[in-house]
This record gives structure tokens, C-alpha cells and sequence, in this order.
């Protein structure tokens, strides 16, 4: 595994931590005020700042895997054809 796979795994990994606390502060303030609940412009920000982050690195984890596999397979047919 090279080293911006390892980066792009850690990454993702502690970008879900800032994403996580601000869902669950979110749904505790609302169930806290029945609902009618207004989100404060930072958390809104953390909360889409991280979901973003989140789908770039898992897009980015996804397509390496298939990416690898493809170049895997082309890589034994060329063999098995010389």
C-alpha cells in the first residue's frame, strides 16, 4: 500500500470523528427543543465541511480499489499472453 493510500485512510478516518459529534449535537438539540430546532451557521458548516471531505476520500478509497484490480488483471493477461 503506498503512501498516499495510507494518508487518504487516515484522513478519512478522523474526518468522521467532527462529523459524527456534530450529528449528534444536532439530533440532542432537537429532540431537546421538540423539533423546532435552528442549527447554528458553524455547525452547519463542520457538519457539510466534513460530509464533503468524507466523499472525496471515500470516492478516492473506492476507486483505487477497483483501479488496482483492473491494472492487476491486465498486468497477468499481458503475461499470460507472451
Amino acid at each position: 500500500m503506498n503512501t498516499l493510500n495510507k494518508w487518504n485512510r487516515k484522513l478519512h478516518r478522523w474526518l468522521g470523528l467532527p462529523f459524527i459529534l456534530a450529528f449528534i449535537v444536532l439530533v440532542v438539540s432537537s429532540l431537546s427543543q421538540g423539533g423546532a430546532f435552528q442549527l447554528p451557521g458553524w455547525l452547519a458548516a463542520v457538519a457539510i465541511g466534513s460530509l464533503l471531505a468524507l466523499l472525496l476520500t471515500g470516492v478516492t478509497m473506492f476507486v483505487q480499489h477497483y483501479w488496482g484490480r483492473w491494472q492487476r488483471a491486465r498486468r497477468s493477461s499481458r503475461t499470460a499472453a507472451s
